[in-house]
């Protein structure tokens, strides 16, 4: 079965704290060849190799990651060297791996104990394989041996997301702990504020959720949006803050590879700058906001209410057709508040442009319709039909 981040997080303690336990004699109360590696399964960014880290430090123990792709069978294995027997006869050995000796710095800092994460795991080479599966199971590499104080752990992609990824077979299953993890967008939205992301992600976020993840391919072009990148872009977007640089579409798109959404969201830093803020956008979908905003609102310049006019359209898009939208039973209603709004504020164009730009998404004409929407007919006969 397929778990939240969170559920994997509590998994992954759970299953730490029983392999470090002890009995009265200070022996492991499992033996190695009971604490089998637990491997995390995910599409890319979701936060696998993150939370692991989490695991170590709420433990208080050590941690030494690895992405394995980067190494070769020899930084794994180790160097050969050619030694001498005192008969002169030759032969050869090997240095100690790469693995082991991260794992002898991390002791020598005081960590007898920790976690030592192999990212990538099912995308490493064929010549490298057999020897990962080897050391999962006898924790050796060649003559040298993984301190029995540290627990591996495993982090990969499926292979619709990694061209390079193998797929899982019984002999990896066999050897390791499986646990599937998805993507959830209120999981990943409590981190944000746990965490601290910088305001104005997380008020996007909260208004658009389906904006938080997004990985998919069409043609030639990828479209990839994921929780590390918004968790970069906020550590940025901090950072510009301070040095009091601006905020271009073109820097966004560095951390969130979508068009729409850099659109979206740069649109909506920009109507903060204008003094717009997320609970006037809230307010005029709710129906809450009052003849103070719509006064407000008309001495924006033209350019600022299309802005404002291009984030209700995002954000209505997502409140009306987000399948995991918990505003989604409230579609019509927020359609009719809108649009109620913005005839106070009493600027034709904006209600037309609007209009336009929802009228062409299929899904959201379907949802009104179904919806028996009493407001959608007479815009469709004030705008398409070019009655007054």
């Amino acid at each position: 079965m397929k778990v939240t981040i969170e559920e994997a997080k509590k998994q992954i303690a759970i299953a730490i704290k029983a392999y470090l336990c002890k009995d009265k004699n200070n022996q492991y109360l499992l033996p190695a060849v009971g604490r089998l590696p637990i491997y995390l399964l995910g599409r890319p960014g979701i936060g696998k190799t993150e939370v692991v880290q989490e695991v170590a430090e709420e433990l208080e123990i050590g941690y030494v990651s690895f992405s394995l792709t980067h190494h070769t069978r020899n930084s794994l294995l180790g160097l050969p060297v050619i030694r001498q027997l005192e008969d002169g006869r030759s032969y050869t050995e090997f240095t100690m791996s790469e693995i082991i000796a991260a794992v002898e710095k991390a002791r020598a800092q005081g960590f007898e104990e920790g976690i030592l994460m192999l990212d990538e795991f099912n995308s490493i080479s064929e010549t490298v394989f057999p020897l990962m599966l080897a050391f999962l199971q006898t924790k050796n590499i060649g003559e040298f041996h993984l301190p029995e104080g540290w627990i591996i752990t495993l982090a990969g992609n499926p292979s619709a997301d990694n061209r390079s990824a193998r797929a899982l077979d019984m002999a990896l299953l066999d050897r390791v702990r499986m646990i599937e993890v998805e993507y959830d967008e209120e999981v990943f939205l409590a981190y944000a504020r746990e965490k601290k992301f910088h305001p104005s992600v997380i008020e996007y976020l909260e208004q658009n959720p389906g904006d938080s993840y997004l990985l998919e391919k069409q043609e030639d072009q990828i479209t990839a949006v994921t929780a590390r990148g918004w968790e970069n872009l906020s550590r940025m977007l901090y950072v510009l803050d301070q040095i009091g640089e601006p905020v271009s579409p073109c820097l966004i798109s560095q951390f969130i590879k979508s068009d729409r959404i850099v659109c979206g969201f740069t649109d909506y830093l920009t109507l903060c700058r204008l003094g717009c803020t997320k609970e006037d956008m809230d307010g005029i979908m709710n129906g809450t906001a009052d003849d103070g905003l719509a006064e407000s609102l008309r001495s924006l310049p033209e350019n600022a209410l299309w802005l404002m006019t291009d984030y209700l359209y995002h954000a209505l898009s997502h409140r009306m057709v987000s399948p995991r939208s918990s505003k989604k039973p409230d579609f019509s209603r927020t359609f009719d508040h809108t649009f109620l709004f913005l005839e106070k504020l009493g600027n034709r164009l904006v209600t037309e442009r609007l209009f336009g730009l929802l009228n062409r998404d299929a899904r959201i004409v379907k949802a009104l319709v179904a919806a028996k929407n009493t407001t959608y007919p007479k815009l469709c006969k004030a705008f398409i039909n070019g009655a007054a």
